[in-house]
């Protein structure tokens, strides 16, 4: 049955890659592999504060380039990978630059992979160690402050996993007020 009030379903001329147009027409175009800064209602509502995330750039339709952020995580029997999230004017993002940009200061750099090693046994993935530097950088953390340093990592690995969770989980985690973290393992 079709009704004047809604499209056929095979009709999908206004949805394209997953997105309504309006959201294409939204959608940002940021450098490959850099890191940003997003703003993200559910981040912020569940204590995780703005939404860290790496970027992916894909030509989209051999005309226009769009914006992906995600954070990479391998999945798990039961656990979905890495989601892809496209980058809109709507998360006001913020371009915090490549990796290589990050890693400029390299007392901070060598002091976090040692703390990084020291407690997990082993080198940090290249995002853990991107955003304990963009923390460091926010919270204004130097070499020499030992806790600061520590804090950051715990932080960053935390981030990571409690990040993945919701972006994997977007409607449970909308559903709820809070999340206890230490339930879910996190």
């Amino acid at each position: 049955m079709n009704n004047n009030h809604t499209k056929p379903v095979d009709d999908m001329s206004d949805v394209h890659l997953g997105h309504p147009i309006e959201l294409i027409d939204k959608a940002v175009v940021l450098s490959h592999g850099n890191f940003v800064r997003l703003d993200d209602m559910l981040f912020e509502q569940l204590g995780l504060g703005p939404r860290y995330a790496q970027v992916l750039t894909n030509d989209y339709r051999l005309h226009r380039n769009l914006s992906y952020a995600f954070l990479d995580m391998p999945g798990t029997p039961g656990t979905p990978g890495t989601p892809y999230d496209l980058i809109t004017e709507l998360d006001n993002p913020q371009d915090l630059g490549s990796f290589e940009d990050l890693i400029a200061d390299r007392d901070i750099l060598k002091r976090l992979t040692a703390t990084f090693i020291n407690r997990c046994n082993h080198y940090p993935t290249h995002q853990q160690l991107a955003l304990a530097l963009i923390r460091a950088r926010t919270e204004n953390v130097q070499a020499c402050d030992e806790l600061g340093v520590f804090r950051q990592v715990k932080w960053a690995l935390s981030y990571e996993r409690r990040a993945h969770w919701v972006s994997t989980h977007h409607q449970l985690a909308f559903c709820k007020e809070k999340i206890d973290w230490q339930a879910l393992g996190l």
